[in-house]
């Protein structure tokens, strides 16, 4: 038995040396490899930070942190002649990775910046750049490149670099190219290597040479697809460079701007799905969608997408997909060019169009007859005949005037393309093609080919017809000049109210009042708004030979937050959304007559004057570039209301008010340009109410009088007219009757205090339906 004991504690003695011994190894390693595994870092040069040798020739001192991803740098108001790197990865046989960086240079001279870089310089392993930013604001690149993530192998591998981002504001290039994710191998494995999901912005500066949102080089299977550019008042230009290395006197060098350029020498090439959108600016390159080229595969670039913009030129080929060489498979497919409004004299090509299966044009809003919109210098192929394709025609998909301007005329003719030659073999042009200037009208053109002069043209067939949806635009009006007008209830119902009992009290004192309201106003479709206005003033009472007259100044607000709701018969409906608020002032009267034991009439009135804004907006009203309507709309308006009354005295101490008023406002109209460019006039918009009705009041207590009432409104006026390039728009309107209930109660402690409230409730029926509360309090000195 004790000897079955010795061996057991043997047993856990040795297990307890065996833990010991693994947790010290476990520890040794650690340590070990801990050197190897920097963290991530934040770099502010040149507060912090140590400049190395550059890991890419030329060698130069460069900006890079330890870690290879999750990184921040930034540089402001300094000079590196080497690079700056977000992160860097070199390896030798194994894998390299650099991800997530950012690094930003600002107001500053560098050599070169990459967000990340991941190179397997010798042996086989993967290599990835991918979710990495660079931002280059008021700086300048003397050397080489701006790359989002850069990717590399030199054996067998994979290599990628995607989802990378360039952003260039304000900024110059001066010997270099911008690239959004490039992935380069260089060894002979048929490997993937893929750039794609990338992203550049480049925006009021200079790139010496070529723009790709995505570049592939490798021997294997190619893919730079779904990568994005902006080019935005900005130039690609090749300058003066001179590069005397091409043929025995030298060469310009001719830059490219592509969306995706796939070289795979074995294996397939894939370069779609990529846009490019240039505004305002000078391509002095070749532009290509997607450039693919396979030498003993299939060369694909398809579904890309190229969109000019305003004043923008490009000084050589245009194409949607293109190949240098091998046989290409599909480099015309779903490729779109959109040509939206031009300068004066239209977009200049240098060179030949190519392979665009669809066309979509946005002539200017001032366009004139005969006015160009694409001028080519060499061929423009209306079809896959180019480079592949052959027998398959060119689309029109879209023909639409902008925004602004003037409303174009029946009859007149736009130039869609005009070229050297004008390639029309198995195009087929629309016999007529539906489309629309802004938000606004709608028109039919007649597409044709003028093969005599090398022209596509388009001719208006008809005059301009109004969008019934519209309606919509001056909807927002009425909500505006309804919110507008109850700063006339209010001044009516919590002014100045003179003598608050027989004995006429003579004196000052200030007044003020609020009022909420949530009501729908039904006006052939319907707005719902809901309103809080305030009005605050000073007043006096004197006394007169009849009876008391009572004038106040004061001052007035209101703001208000509606929907408005359209439905149409042969449209889709319309919901809008918007906020509206006024402040101005005005000036008060009231009479009260002596009168006698059985009561006392009165007369009331008020003038009131002030600005009001009124915001619109409403995303299922679009133009055909997508842009939801909206408008920012500011007007004076001004205000009026004359009432009679007669109190008349009960038992008890009760009282019966009947009472009349007629009530105006008025909202000036002036004109606004829609965000869609569309020029709306609204007319001057009147409200003009008349209401009677009867308040019943009944002491409960000695500071306490509830009272309960009924009155009818009928709106006379109420309409929001409007026009659109002079043609009416379908007006709605307030008009109509409306019931109205309250209840509620005032609060003085006694006759003589010098402080009274009243509180009450409202309800709505008819045009208007809702309810208001209300409160109003005086304070005599």
């Amino acid at each position: 038995m004790r000897k079955a004991s010795k061996t057991l504690e043997s047993r856990r003695f040795a297990r307890r040396l065996a833990k010991i011994f693994l947790a010290s190894l476990c520890f040794c390693v650690l340590a070990a490899i801990a050197p190897f595994q920097a963290a991530a870092e934040d770099i502010n040069y040149p507060q912090n930070g140590e400049l190395r040798l550059d890991p890419e020739p030329p060698a130069a001192m460069a900006l890079y942190p330890d870690s290879p991803s999750d990184n921040t740098i930034s540089v402001e108001g300094s000079e590196i002649k080497g690079g700056v790197y977000g992160g860097v990865d070199y390896t030798s046989a194994q894998d390299a990775e650099s991800s997530g960086n950012t690094a930003t240079v600002k107001g500053s001279e560098v050599g070169s910046l990459i967000g990340g870089q991941a190179v397997v310089e010798t042996g086989n392993g993967n290599a990835s750049a991918e979710n990495n930013a660079i931002n280059l604001i008021n700086s300048k690149i003397v050397m080489k490149d701006a790359i989002g993530g850069h990717a590399e192998i030199s054996g067998t591998g994979s290599v990628s670099a995607s989802g990378n981002t360039v952003n260039i504001f304000g900024s110059r290039l001066d010997d270099g190219s911008v690239i959004g994710g490039e992935a380069e191998d260089n060894g002979y494995g048929m490997g993937v290597a893929a750039a794609d999901n990338n992203a550049v912005n480049i925006t009021d500066s200079h790139v010496q040479f070529s723009t790709t949102g995505g570049l592939v080089f490798t021997m294997g299977a190619a893919s730079a697809s779904e990568n994005r550019i902006s080019v935005t008042r900005s130039t690609l230009s090749i300058g003066e460079y001179w590069d005397s290395s091409i043929g025995q006197n030298g060469s310009y060098v001719i830059p490219n701007l592509f969306g995706g350029s796939a070289v795979g020498f074995m294996g397939n090439a894939e370069a779609s799905g990529n846009v490019i959108t240039v505004t305002d600016s000078f391509i002095n390159a070749n532009l290509v969608g997607g450039m693919a080229v396979s030498p003993y595969g299939d060369s694909f670039a398809r579904n890309n997408v190229v969109t000019l913009i305003g004043n923008t030129d490009i000084a050589y080929y245009l194409a949607g997909g293109r190949t240098q060489m091998g046989a290409p498979t599909d480099l015309f497919t779903g490729n779109t060019l959109n040509v939206w409004e031009p300068k004066d004299g239209g977009i200049t090509v240098g060179g030949d169009l190519s392979n665009f299966q669809y066309y979509n044009f946005i002539i200017p809003g001032s366009a004139e007859d005969g006015s160009k919109l694409l001028v080519v210098g060499g061929d423009a192929w209306l079809n896959g005949s180019q480079g592949g394709q052959s027998g398959t025609g060119s689309e029109i998909t879209g023909v639409n005037i902008a925004g602004g301007g003037r409303a174009q005329r029946e009859g007149e003719t736009f130039v869609l393309i005009e070229a050297a030659t004008l390639d029309s073999t198995d195009f087929a042009a629309p016999a007529i093609i539906s489309g629309q200037k802004g938000a606004s009208l709608f028109y039919d053109f007649g597409v044709a080919v003028d093969s005599a002069n090398n022209r596509l043209t388009a001719t208006v067939l008809n005059e301009p017809m109004l969008n019934p949806r519209m309606k919509a635009v001056p909807e927002s009006l009425s909500a505006g000049l309804a919110t507008a007008s109850l700063g006339t209830d209010l001044a009516a119902e919590n002014g100045p109210k003179g003598a608050r009992n027989q004995e006429f009290i003579i004196g000052s004192y200030t007044f003020g009042g609020m009022n909420y309201g949530n009501s729908r106003y039904n006006t052939g479709s319907h707005v719902d708004s809901e309103s809080f206005s305030l009005l605050a003033g000073i007043a006096r009472d004197r006394a007169v030979a009849s009876g008391s007259l009572t004038f106040g100044v004061f001052a007035e607000a209101g703001w208000g937050e509606y929907d408005t709701y359209n439905s149409f018969a042969t449209a889709s409906d319309v919901h809008g959304s918007g906020n509206t608020n006024y402040f101005g002032g005005g000036l008060s009267f009231r009479f009260d007559h002596g009168g006698g034991e059985k009561g006392h009439f009165y007369s009331d009135a008020a003038l009131r004057f002030g600005q009001v804004k009124n915001e619109f907006q409403s995303g299922d009203l679009r133009n055909l570039s997508g842009v939801s309507a909206s408008y920012d709309y500011t007007s004076n308006y001004y205000g009026a209301h004359l009432g009679l009354g007669y109190i008349r005295n009960l038992r008890n101490d009760a009282k019966l008010d009947l009472y009349t008023r007629l009530m105006w406002t008025r909202m000036v109209g002036d004109g606004v340009v829609m965000s869609t460019g569309d020029l709306i006039d609204f007319d001057d918009a009147d409200s003009l109410r008349w209401r009677t009705g009867l308040r019943y009041s009944a002491p409960r207590g000695n500071a306490l009088r509830f009272y309960i009432g009924a009155a009818y409104e009928h709106e006379f006026k109420g309409d929001a007219n409007a026009r659109v390039y002079g043609i009416p728009i379908t007006s709605p309107s307030l008009g109509g009757g409306t019931g109205i209930g309250e209840i509620g109660f005032t609060y003085q402690k006694a006759p003589n205090d010098p402080f009274s409230l009243d509180l009450g409730v409202s309800g709505y029926t008819g045009q208007r339906e809702g309810f208001g509360v209300k409160l109003d309090l005086n304070w005599k000195f």
